[in-house]
């Protein structure tokens, strides 16, 4: 078999595993808040360093908290695994509010996303952001991207992207909470992933090899 022959099946080979296997870690910790354990159909913890101390990855600030629930409850079951986490809960005009801070590597792309809906109406809001700590005086990555289209009874996947600028980020959710609009936002499997290579891109990667080998044989013949 030639050469050229031997190195476009490689290529195959590789490039089929890849796109079966290639599944990205999520950068988060309990991502889907599936961690904490609780019997009843609801529990909230208002003590971020009791949350630390649990190793639950989310934290707040003070005078927040967080209510998770084992599902399904209230007609609600789980986009992913069986709990969920509420965002302001508890009612109030307080911006309860929950963030995780994760490694990045300045440059590389991310990808995030996570589920959402509605718990009682359509008119309930919430705010996502993703910044940066480290290494940067400047903290917007993505500052502010505001959600009113969830609605009630059904999940939602919100998707997008960003270019990290430090070697640690944050990821955080806060409530748009006026005064009657809301009882709370439920939140599911939230993830931040390294952004995997277009399609196009192992294309053109695959042809470079295949290219090169070529030319390596050719001269090889002279």
């Amino acid at each position: 078999m030639k050469l050229t022959a031997k190195l476009i099946i490689a290529v195959t080979l590789l490039l089929q595993a890849y796109s079966s296997s290639a599944v990205a870690a999520n950068l988060l910790t309990n991502g889907s808040f599936e961690a904490l354990k609780f019997e009843g159909n609801w529990t909230y913890i208002s003590n971020p360093n009791k949350a630390e101390n649990l190793g639950l990855g989310w934290t707040w600030s003070d005078g927040s908290a967080m209510e998770f629930w084992n599902t399904p409850f209230l007609g609600v079951t789980a986009d992913h695994g069986t709990k969920i986490a509420e965002l302001n809960a508890h009612g109030g005009t307080s911006q309860y509010s929950f963030y995780q801070n994760f490694n990045t590597v300045a440059g590389q792309s991310y990808d995030y996303s996570f589920a959402y809906r509605a718990r009682s109406n359509n008119r309930e809001t919430f705010h996502l952001g993703i910044t940066r700590y480290f290494d940067d005086d400047s903290q917007s990555l993505i500052d502010n991207i505001f959600y009113g289209d969830h609605i009630k009874g059904q999940w939602k996947t919100a998707k997008g992207s960003f270019v990290a600028k430090g070697s640690s980020s944050r990821i955080g959710f806060w409530s748009d909470d006026a005064a009657g609009d809301t009882t709370g936002n439920l939140l599911d499997n939230v993830t931040v992933v390294n952004a995997l290579p277009e399609p196009g891109s192992l294309a053109l990667l695959a042809l470079g090899l295949i290219a090169l080998g070529a030319s390596r044989r050719r001269i090889k013949a002279l």
